[in-house]
């Protein structure tokens, strides 16, 4: 049992639980609720029990989204709705009998996990949350694995009796089924991670459910019946995130193969006729899961509207077959060209980490006999090509680019008759230019993500040593997002070493062009780094230069690989608390 360890002066502001092996059952007996009646809430606290050793209640915490909430449900139901919510804090230290909360709370600010509103209500209990990424996904897969491979985690500064807390996690809350359903829950968690990461100003949850009314949504107002996917969409567009819809019909389609794709791709893709259900199942595959990857390597969760269970879901994370075959001892053995297995999700019914199976999904979009199921990607306005355009150009253009830098090294005024650096660029750039001139050589894969531009320099100089190299980076001007394209060696991943040999970055805002005759014109790069060589675009040149064309513009760099900048949560040990809690700050308009 659950100890209480609150001292009697504390009474009536805070009270401390010193948690047990059944800490689960004895938080929701305290809160007067069960498992059968919260299985949102018991996802929620599962996650945080797997670490947690002491609870603090904050009594009495009344904040702007329950406020929001309780205004659109006073004004509609013949009842007086409870005002008396409260904020559950989770630390990874224990307390001590006897003593006071603040004094706990300073002592243990280092070890705090996250923290969960209750609200005033009988259904949906749990309300915003900050659920940290240390858990055991599933009660089966490892701590440090849960924690690596969910995505999307944003942190929170959080004030707790005047003690400022840093919270790392995912945004999560349930429904409660009158206000907020499914989708509008959905849509919440999206755009509360883009406000913790300084890309929207804060909308409270009443918010979304009074920009449903009259946009599509699904029978009545209140109580919510939920949303359509083009509803979600419209409010999505109207809390400043605009999304990229992809269908069932997109998800289906085929493109033309690249150095980068496996040859368990190209097989699976090659050999069976075209459009029969082999081929129609590895390209469903292959779009789903690198799509929805894009964006998780970028921070950005995605939303899977599923009709065939009338659901959303928010994919968080994913998880590699190694992480299977390791820790679950699954079953399954996944045959296609990719050891993406699993997706992540935050639902508001389980829990805000439970799995999907990829195949699952793609078996679900390819019944034509069930209804349809779509990928929602709120994105900010500043992020208007897509993630698929972005690795398009690049896939293309560093092959171009590593074939005519290798054609040009003895023309290259950098090399200027020295022989032996003109060897030894040919050496770095052969092997490279080789693997990248046609599909098949299994060498080397792509990996695509967005980011701001100044986090993009700030992680390029933390990730490479070359000064030259981050000094041009540093002088280059960037947009507020761009995407970044990053090669990377396979066999240098496998082994967990640094494995990105080259990358190149590309302005988001860019409006891709295709026709049958020009792909991807105007689409240049503002940075590339090849193996030993690279090129950063002067600010006079303005973006719209064609690289190839600027010879002189071209400087000797290094070949060494590096570690990616793929966005994890981890990379905040690197940034000071004071430009988190700025970012925060903005973020929140105030």
């Amino acid at each position: 049992m659950c100890e209480s360890v609150t001292i009697d002066e504390q009474v009536g502001v805070a009270e401390i639980l010193a948690l047990c092996d059944d800490a689960v059952d004895h938080v929701l007996d305290y809160l007067g609720d069960s498992r059968e009646d919260s299985l949102g809430g018991v996802g929620l606290l599962e996650a945080f029990c797997a670490t947690a050793k002491t609870l603090v209640i904050e009594l009495f915490y009344f904040d702007l989204d329950i406020r929001s909430e309780l205004a659109l449900q006073q004004e509609t139901a013949f009842t007086l709705v409870s005002q008396d919510p409260s904020r559950l804090h989770f630390f990874s230290d224990e307390a001590t009998p006897g003593v006071r909360a603040r004094d706990f709370v300073e002592q243990a600010k280092d070890s705090y996990l996250g923290y969960s509103i209750i609200r005033p209500e009988r259904v949906g209990r749990f309300g915003r949350s900050i659920v940290t990424p240390r858990v055991t996904l599933g009660g089966r897969v490892p701590v440090e694995i849960g924690e690596r491979q969910i995505r999307t985690a944003v942190t929170e500064v959080v004030q707790l009796f005047g003690v400022q807390l840093l919270a790392v996690g995912v945004p999560f809350m349930e429904q409660d089924g009158a206000l907020l359903r499914c989708a509008h829950v959905s849509a919440w968690i999206c755009h509360y991670t883009a406000v913790l990461r300084g890309a929207v100003p804060r909308r409270t949850t009443g918010f979304f459910h009074s920009r449903s009314i009259g946009q599509g949504s699904v029978g009545r107002p209140y109580p919510s019946d939920g949303l359509s996917t083009p509803s979600l969409s419209t409010m999505l567009s109207e809390a400043d995130l605009p999304p990229q819809v992809v269908d069932e019909y997109l998800l289906r389609q085929d493109r033309a193969l690249t150095w980068a794709d496996r040859p368990e791709l190209i097989k699976q893709v090659s050999k069976p006729k075209k459009y029969s259900k082999e081929w129609k199942r590895a390209w469903t595959r292959e779009n789903l899961a690198d799509t929805i990857c894009r964006y998780l390597n970028s921070a950005i969760p995605v939303i899977l509207t599923r009709d065939s269970i009338n659901h959303t879901q928010v994919v968080v994370g994913y998880l590699r077959e190694e992480d299977l075959d390791k820790t679950l001892g699954d079953s399954r053995q996944s045959d296609t060209h990719s050891d993406m297995v699993a997706f992540i999700v935050a639902d508001d019914t389980r829990g805000p980490y439970e799995i999907v199976y990829l195949d699952d999904l793609v078996a679900e979009i390819l019944n034509e006999s069930i209804a349809a199921t779509s990928i929602v990607i709120p994105l900010p306005r500043a992020l208007w090509m897509t993630g698929d355009a972005a690795e398009k150009v690049a896939t293309e253009r560093f092959a171009v680019y590593a074939q005519t830098r290798l054609e040009a090294i003895d023309k290259w005024p950098a090399v200027a008759g020295d022989h032996q650096l003109a060897k030894s660029l040919r050496v770095a750039l052969t092997p490279f230019a080789k693997a990248l001139a046609k599909p098949g050589s299994n060498q080397f894969t792509v990996r695509t993500y967005a980011s701001p531009g100044t986090d993009f320099k700030y992680s390029f100089a933390k990730r490479v040593a070359d000064e030259e190299l981050v000094r041009q980076v540093g002088y280059t001007w960037l947009p507020k997002y761009v995407w970044v394209i990053e090669i990377l060696d396979r066999h240098l991943r496998r082994q967990g070493r640094e494995a990105v040999v080259a990358t190149m970055v590309l302005d988001s805002t860019k409006v891709v062009f295709e026709d049958a005759n020009e792909t991807y014109r105007d689409v240049w790069p503002l940075f590339i780094h090849l193996p030993g060589q690279a090129l950063a675009v002067p600010p006079y040149f303005g973006y719209y230069a064609e690289t190839d064309q600027n010879e002189a513009s071209w400087f000797v760099a290094p070949s060494e690989p590096y570690f990616s900048g793929r966005w994890s949560h981890k990379v905040l040990t690197d940034y000071p608390l004071q430009r988190i809690a700025g970012l925060a700050k903005t973020a929140l308009g105030s």
